[in-house]
């Protein structure tokens, strides 16, 4: 698809911080780039008009220091957050942002990742005193699985405990929305004339960020790569790109044969990002 008419095709070939070229290509852009090479299409654009939730007062007992997370050298049973006596440790964020990224972590840079990290361990923190108040308000209701994440299967290129995990979150968010049905919604009740007066007190509050729905196709380029190999990998990036100009229809053939990314198995298809979601190269390529 071409890209969204609220959005101006980027430049043609011109230089991204020194380390990227973007080659724009009716409606679909080619990142050329280290480490990854993208080849991203904007198939539509959405904007949402959502209040923002409620902010918890409630604050972790205790959390490491902020750089501590992204240590190699701290292990995996490191206590990151504590919540009403209970422990948040590192692999518990790692096994998130694994099932969240997948092989796409690869195209996000250390800085990027440091910040999604400590954006899940908020998200995380706020499920748990959520959670904490569910069960209290339904003490009856049988406990979700252990969350512990058993280490990756030989035969699996999977963590043998994701399913475990995937079960577990589900549990927890059908308690969660019965409690936030039931104990919460249920008893707020609003004027119209009120939520007027705080629309027009704070209207940008009321606005979520641009959304783009994006297919992408992404060839990493490795640090081991000789100056050979990166050549051909960007031969084959441009011959990739080349197809699917000339028949757009062709892109999820493409991405499934191609593609390097977690999003290979559909098609390239991401689904709706904001710009914040993206690594730098690809935000800048397509919004």
């Amino acid at each position: 698809m071409d890209s969204p008419s609220s959005k101006q095709s980027p430049k043609s070939s011109q230089p991204l911080l020194g380390r990227s070229i973007i080659v724009g290509l009716l409606g679909t852009w080619l990142t050329l780039g280290t480490p990854p090479v993208t080849l991203a299409q904007p198939t539509e654009a959405a904007q949402k008009t959502l209040a923002d939730p409620p902010e918890l007062a409630v604050v972790p007992a205790r959390s490491a220091s902020a750089r501590d997370e992204d240590s190699p050298s701290r292990g995996a049973a490191q206590v990151v957050a504590e919540v009403n006596g209970i422990k948040l440790y590192k692999r518990d964020v790692d096994a998130e942002l694994a099932l969240r990224l997948g092989a796409s972590r690869r195209l996000f840079t250390d800085d990027e990742l440091h910040k999604l990290r400590r954006q899940l361990l908020r998200n995380m923190i706020d499920r748990r005193l959520l959670l904490t108040a569910a069960r209290r308000a339904y003490p009856d209701e049988p406990p979700a699985p252990a969350s512990e994440v058993q280490p990756t299967s030989p035969a699996s290129d999977k963590p043998s405990g994701e399913l475990v995990l995937l079960e577990r979150q589900l549990q927890d968010d059908k308690l969660i929305a019965r409690y936030l049905n039931e104990k919460v919604f249920s008893n707020i009740s609003i004027h119209e004339d009120e939520m007027t007066a705080e629309f027009l007190r704070a209207p940008h509050r009321f606005v979520e960020p641009l959304e783009l729905h994006i297919r992408e196709i992404v060839l990493f380029l490795q640090p081991e790569m000789t100056e050979e190999e990166r050549a051909q990998q960007q031969a084959l990036a441009e011959r990739i790109a080349a197809q699917a100009q000339g028949n757009k229809n062709d892109f999820s053939r493409l991405a499934r044969t191609y593609s390097e990314a977690a999003s290979r198995p559909k098609g390239g298809d991401r689904g709706f990002v904001t710009r914040n979601q993206l690594p730098a190269e690809l935000a800048d390529a397509v919004f």
